[in-house]
């Protein structure tokens, strides 16, 4: 692959979100960049904490890449945001750590979005020194393991004390699979037993329960019979699909669950999600039907993990993939005049349905970064296999 059209993309990539970032700093807002945008309208919205959070760990990659300040300058003022989230509240210690869904007066989280708001903290910590971070990621983790965490997997979403606020919920989804792997990155951080406990705890539940033998992923479950699963408006097939194509780094943390715990199975689930992802591509590099583009930016994130502990044979099948993937992607950068949508990645719509060509966001968007930065040994995520730790 052409490194120097891969920088040149990231780079247009890491663009939209300096030139598309909330800079008012009068403003709650500032630090926030844009969640989704819908092309012919230029109707738009503003990235919550998950959203921001991997716009940040995109802004430090491609401060790697570039050493331009202005990437870092970028992931410090949404640092700010993020850390503006958290509940400090001694006087309410059932929720002190949490951290609130989209804006402070947000009264309920789904805990493995605001686990990447600690996610991205601990990667700020990391590269940019800043101990505060490192402080309030130790605070999420411990109130997750707490409050969170219950019979080896988190729950969706917490409700923050207001019971006219979105409720909590007991479905569990395998896009919370991803827990693992930031449990393993704060154990290698700190050293704390807890993390690696709960992170051997949950890759096993993942095994178990989520991604089958033939690695296909079940998306959500219904543990104790009290919610409809068949409800397409609370769970639509697209954000379904789109699951099983973006798993949300559960590849990833059995990859480094592997090396960690040298459990096989683990290894041979990350061989089975390959072989899925070989069957469901479509031939020009794309995921699924109707197309969910932000595959093609996950996967190959994946792949260059899995690549760390495949064998030969499956190495070259990666890279072969990895190679149709990005090809794809490149495709759905947009170019344009308007700053709002230049150097930004098609993607879903603002309700997680299939985008067609009509949306861009950040989810692709900052993934995309991710892959790219990747494919030049640049990228901060994942931590675990970035040097920082």
């Amino acid at each position: 692959m052409d490194k120097k059209l891969i920088l040149n993309s990231a780079i247009r990539a890491g663009d939209w979100f300096v030139n598309t970032q909330n800079k008012d700093g009068e403003s709650g807002d500032c630090g926030r960049f844009i969640y989704s945008l819908e092309l012919e309208t230029k109707k738009h919205w503003q990235s919550s904490g998950w959203q921001t959070a991997f716009g940040i760990f995109a802004m430090l990659s491609m401060h790697k890449a570039t050493s331009d300040e202005k990437y870092l300058k970028s992931a410090e003022a949404a640092i700010k945001y993020i850390k503006s989230l958290q509940i400090l509240d001694q006087r309410k210690p059932a929720y002190f750590g949490a951290i609130r869904e989209v804006s402070p007066q947000t009264e309920w989280m789904h805990p493995r979005d605001a686990l990447s708001a600690a996610w991205a903290m601990l990667g700020y910590n990391l590269y940019a020194k800043d101990n505060d971070c490192l402080e309030r990621a130790i605070l999420y983790a411990d109130w997750m393991l707490k409050y969170a965490l219950i019979d080896d997997w988190v729950v969706a979403t917490v409700n923050l004390g207001n019971k006219k606020a979105r409720a909590s919920e007991d479905i569990i989804a395998s896009c919370q699979s991803g827990t693992i792997l930031f449990l393993i990155e704060m154990y290698k951080a700190t050293l704390d037993l807890r993390y690696y406990d709960a992170a051997y705890r949950m890759t096993n539940y993942y095994v178990k329960h989520f991604i089958s033998k033939d690695g296909l992923i079940t998306t959500i479950k219904d543990k104790l019979g009290n919610n409809d699963l068949s409800d397409a408006r609370k769970w639509p097939m697209d954000w379904q699909m789109m699951h099983r194509v973006n798993d949300d780094f559960g590849g990833i943390s059995l990859v480094e669950a592997y090396k960690v715990f040298k459990q096989e199975e683990y290894k041979q689930r990350c061989s089975a999600y390959l072989g899925w992802l070989e069957k469901t591509v479509n031939k020009d590099g794309s995921y699924l039907d109707p197309v969910i583009e932000v595959g093609s930016a996950t996967a190959p994130i994946f792949l260059v993990s899995f690549e760390s502990i495949a064998n030969s044979a499956e190495k070259a099948r990666a890279r072969k993939l990895i190679e149709k993937n990005i090809k794809y992607l490149l495709s759905v950068q947009q170019e344009s005049e308007e700053k709002l949508i230049d150097g930004a990645f098609l993607g879903m719509d603002n309700w997680c349905k299939a985008g067609h060509g009509k949306w861009i966001n950040i989810r692709c968007t900052s993934y995309a970064t991710i892959a790219l930065c990747r494919l030049l040994d640049k990228s901060v995520f994942p931590l675990s296999m970035s040097g920082l730790i």
